[in-house]
């Protein structure tokens, strides 16, 4: 056989090599293409105030399922939740209490699938005062939607007005 001839011969094998190098990689997760910087912002502030909106309506159900099933919280008084179900159960027993709540991002940074935002959360006491905790949210995207993979929360401080 001439080169020409196993040139001619090889090229469709090499075509088969390509496409299965394509399909392999998009079996192992790999997102093609890539969501936009612009994009994906606007889904997080989007899943920002969601959250916020399905906590002010008490629906630990919904809220719960925000989280990914290996998520992490570490709450204000240094207690620590593992894993979306634990996260759930508590949600579930205290949402009774929940007087509200608003959320403001001071800082979202975005690299790829995985993003994080920085910044307050503002909520009653039990004396009706006004309260100030910092929060830190590790997010990871999957294929569709954005998904908390840790939360921290960094004890508040009363917000006095001055007169």
């Amino acid at each position: 056989m001439t080169a020409h001839g196993r040139t001619r011969s090889s090229l469709p094998f090499i075509a088969l090599l390509g496409i299965l190098a394509t399909s392999s990689a998009s079996a192992q997760g790999v997102e093609s293409p890539r969501v936009p910087l612009r994009t994906a912002r606007q889904e997080i502030n989007t899943l920002r105030a969601e959250y916020a909106d399905l906590y002010n309506h008490k629906n630990a159900t919904a809220l719960t399922a925000m989280y990914l099933p290996d998520a992490t919280v570490i709450r204000s008084d240094g207690s620590t939740l593992e894993g979306r179900d634990a996260i759930g159960k508590a949600l579930a027993e205290e949402a009774s209490s929940w007087k509200g709540m608003t959320l403001a991002s001071d800082t979202l940074r975005v690299f790829g699938n995985t993003a994080w935002d920085v910044g307050t959360l503002s909520s009653p006491d039990e004396a009706g005062e006004a309260m100030t905790s910092h929060y830190l949210v590790v997010l990871r995207r999957g294929v569709q939607t954005w998904k908390i993979s840790s939360l921290a929360i960094v004890p508040g401080t009363r917000t006095t007005s001055t007169r």
